[in-house]
């Protein structure tokens, strides 16, 4: 139905302001936390946030509603993804570690690659 649309297009653009600075604030955030409480709870924390957040998408009940959804979806990815930079390179001694993160950052690109390429096999092939 016409009702589950915004009405303008000003709607988007509040809506993507809002989830971006809701990712600027979840990377403060995620430095604040290693920086002060540490990296394992945190990071466990915000990724059970992240999973309840993509599960509480597969609902639809208002455009607010989504919209914290998302909002709380970015905060919590751009926590773990800054907390994940700071963990990985601490994790290898120093005379592997820049060989090491770059061996894990290259996987990390192909996986992205991969993705890429089967959401395109999925939605316009098939």
């Amino acid at each position: 139905p016409d009702s589950l649309y915004p009405p303008n297009g000003d709607w988007v653009t509040r809506t993507l302001s809002l989830s971006s600075v809701a990712a600027i604030f979840g990377s403060l955030i995620g430095f604040l936390c290693a920086s002060y409480i540490g990296r394992l709870i945190p990071l466990r924390l915000f990724s059970v946030l992240t999973l309840a957040c993509l599960m509480g998408l597969l609902v639809c009940v208002s455009h607010s509603v989504t919209l914290a959804i998302v909002s709380a979806l970015k905060l919590a990815e751009a926590v773990v993804n800054t907390l994940l930079w700071i963990i990985i390179p601490e994790s290898f001694a120093t005379c592997l570690r820049a060989t090491a993160v770059g061996f894990v950052n290259g996987w990390g690109k192909l996986g992205g690659v991969i993705g890429t390429g089967m959401v395109y096999l999925v939605f316009y092939v098939s």
